[in-house]
């Protein structure tokens, strides 16, 4: 730590930010630290999928659940920000206890967050709904195994649609428009394929 400080990362942990650490953040200056690091060491640093989401449901924090404007903002950051399902799920009991219940549009946002945890560690570049499908596209090919495909093939039988476009997809027919069966049928989906990846 003190050597950090020395060279410029300044209180890592402290309200007095400086040099580096200041100037993009602890996060940031985290990633870069670590993707030096492996450069250093002759390691290839991964390429991090960022995977978007289409979907047209109502995922948001009501202001009658929770009011203050910051704290909703950091709530946020933090469901963006991540990692593991573990993360989400930790989220979602403090939100529980903290505020009550969560509304319907709580519980959507909960679910995307879960399923852009799980999309990324698929490799999917995007998950989207299209009428009456669901589409996962892959952020480079050979990401999702055939596997994981015979898996989806196997417990949604008929419902799997070949696309073809410029970037490898695969379709899944719905079988209910709802915004919670379409969330809900894509996180099983993306469970599904996990499980066999």
């Amino acid at each position: 730590m003190r050597d950090l400080e020395i060279r410029g990362a300044g209180n890592l942990l402290g309200p007095e930010q400086h040099g580096f650490v200041a100037a993009v953040g602890f996060e940031l200056y985290t990633a870069l630290l670590a993707e030096a690091v492996a450069e250093l060491k002759g390691e290839a640093a991964p390429e991090p999928v960022e995977t978007a989401l289409e979907f047209d449901v109502n995922a948001y924090l009501p202001d009658d659940y929770v009011d203050d404007h910051r704290q909703k903002i950091a709530l946020y950051k933090r469901l963006v920000g991540a990692k593991d399902l573990a993360a989400v799920e930790d989220l979602s009991r403090e939100m529980a206890e903290r505020y009550g219940p969560p509304p319907e549009p709580v519980l959507h946002l909960l679910r995307l967050a879960r399923m852009r945890v799980m999309a990324r560690q698929l490799g999917l570049a995007q998950v989207t709904h299209r009428g009456d499908r669901l589409v996962f596209r892959l952020a480079r090919p050979g990401g999702v195994g055939p596997e994981a495909v015979v898996a989806l093939g196997r417990k949604y039988p008929g419902r799997l649609i070949q696309m073809t476009g410029k970037a490898p997809e695969l379709g899944l027919r719905l079988s209910s428009r709802s915004a919670r069966d379409v969330l809900e049928t894509a996180l099983d989906a993306l469970e599904t394929m996990r499980g066999a990846s």
